[in-house]
């Protein structure tokens, strides 16, 4: 007896639109190799479905892809039995996405087929595989951006510019920095009236009534002079993090007037000091506590290490006295857990979209641009530009994001867009150690995204209790699992309920 007709959808997808515009693309290489596969299938009654489901320069982080909508609108319409993809990564690289279109896939009867990796979704074994296979695709995607970070230190290193806003006295050509020389004259003016002057609103003064601008059109402020005055790629030096490496591109001005500057900027000894821990303060001036009070930075100096903090001052300036540990942050965690979460949401396309409000199909060529500018931008620039207030809640943190901000970090914010603010959610805790010491850590939950920091034992009873869960469900009762396994039932029943809280 011949078996019943098996509709077949051959699925492509090509992370980049590079290649696209060729007559024989990566997208149609996929399907070809599909549909001979399908072709090979033709005694099961296999036959591929005419309608093209290709998403070409889309992500496989998301399910925002037009062709994967259109797919599964079909599949519920009852059109698809089963679906077909070149590799398993083509259709998603999320573990979690993963889990809901298999359910999706379930609930109508249809089989997800790998053609390179020989996979079948409708048995527990290619089930737990194919699980295991995406953990591994997401594991690949997330090294990929440490590389990034990795290559841009290492090419800072060797002081090579590695992009991001061109500095005023300097043009970009060829990815290389060359001198701007009406704006170097600038850039010398600016560092000799300095040097004379000494302070910052007599600088301003001059600048304003000389009709110096910036490169956008607008007055300096004094942010803008100290950071343009403590730059040292005027030097010819470029600053990755908080180390310093000789450049490739040319100085503007002498090591001479540089030190003379610095000394200006520094004043005596002691206040140097006190100016420098002042100025490593990444958060200040954004910290507030629920009632509204502003964290000030301090400083301690004890057995010869320098100790600093964040703590809540009243409305009337007055110093808090700490009864709780939330009223004294320390700085280097606090300022560590923000960049985290930060970088967490920036890097990542789809949730950078969400951030700007954008769609990520259409606006995808430019939310991309965006997330490489954050990775190659240093951190208290990132931080600068696109946060404009952070609020300590009891168990959790308030980011209150520019999304001008943001977009002004490729030189799209500021003047095109309205200032816009969107609210970034973290959960956080703060636990007082021995000794009084404060820890900040996020809560104790787990996410799809944090599969391998579990320890070895537990990432082999999730695997176990994923394939015990398919079994369960297809009838096999948990006595039954329990007894072949020689282990008590509710431990397979509390293995099975873990792989809902993970997957």
């Amino acid at each position: 007896m011949k078996p019943p007709l098996r509709r077949c959808a051959i699925y492509t997808r090509k992370s980049t639109e590079e290649g696209l515009e060729q007559d024989f693309n990566s997208l149609d290489a996929q399907r070809e190799a599909c549909h001979s596969y399908i072709l090979s299938q033709k005694a099961e009654s296999w036959i591929a479905l005419k309608d093209h489901y290709d998403d070409g320069g889309f992500s496989g982080g998301n399910m925002d892809r037009p062709a994967l909508k259109k797919l599964m609108s079909d599949i519920e319409a009852g059109k698809v039995h089963i679906v077909v993809v070149y590799k398993i990564d083509r259709l998603t690289r999320s573990l979690m996405d993963f889990a809901r279109l298999v359910d999706v896939f379930d609930k109508h009867g249809v089989t997800f087929v790998s053609i390179t990796q020989s996979f079948n979704t409708t048995t527990s074994m290619g089930r737990l595989t194919l699980n295991v296979l995406l953990s591994f695709a997401q594991f690949e995607r997330e090294v990929t951006g440490e590389r990034i970070r990795d290559k841009v230190a290492a090419s800072r290193k060797k002081g090579m510019w590695m992009g991001g806003s061109v500095p005023l006295g300097y043009k970009v050509r060829d990815k290389a920095l060359l001198i701007h020389e009406e704006h170097a004259v600038l850039v010398k003016r600016i560092f000799h009236a300095y040097e004379e002057m000494g302070s910052f609103l007599k600088l301003q003064a001059y600048l304003e009534k000389g009709g110096y601008k910036t490169q956008n059109g607008y007055l300096f402020n004094r942010g803008g002079l100290h950071a343009l005055l403590t730059n040292p790629i005027y030097i010819g030096k470029v600053r990755h993090r908080k180390q310093v490496y000789d450049g490739l591109h040319q100085a503007i001005i002498s090591q001479e007037l540089w030190d003379a500057v610095q000394k200006k900027l520094g004043g005596s000894p002691k206040e140097r000091e006190v100016k420098s821990v002042s100025q490593g303060f990444l958060l200040q001036g954004l910290l507030y506590d629920e009632s509204g009070s502003l964290y000030a930075p301090v400083f301690t100096d004890k057995s010869q290490q320098l100790y600093r903090y964040y703590v809540s001052r009243s409305k009337s300036g007055k110093r808090v006295v700490p009864k709780a540990s939330r009223e004294r942050l320390p700085a280097q965690e606090i300022e560590t857990f923000v960049e985290k979460a930060l970088r967490c949401h920036i890097e990542d396309p789809q949730k950078l979209a969400e951030m700007l409000s954008m769609d990520h199909a259409l606006d995808h060529a430019l939310l991309q641009n965006l997330s490489s500018e954050c990775i190659r931008t240093d951190t208290d620039i990132v931080i600068r530009k696109a946060i404009r207030k952070i609020i300590i809640r009891y168990d959790h943190l308030e980011m209150h994001i520019s999304r001008s901000g943001l977009l002004s970090l490729l030189q799209q914010g500021d003047n095109e867009m309205a200032e816009e603010i969107y609210t970034l959610k973290t959960p956080f805790r703060i636990k007082r150690a021995l000794k009084g010491t404060l820890i900040i850590r996020p809560p104790a939950t787990r996410t799809p995204e944090d599969i391998f920091s579990l320890p070895p034992h537990k990432l082999k009873n999730l695997v176990r209790g994923i394939v015990w869960r398919d079994e369960h469900f297809r009838g096999t009762s948990i006595l039954a699992i329990a007894r072949r396994e020689n282990c008590d039932g509710s431990f397979v029943g509390r293995m099975i309920r873990h792989t809902f809280d993970i997957a």
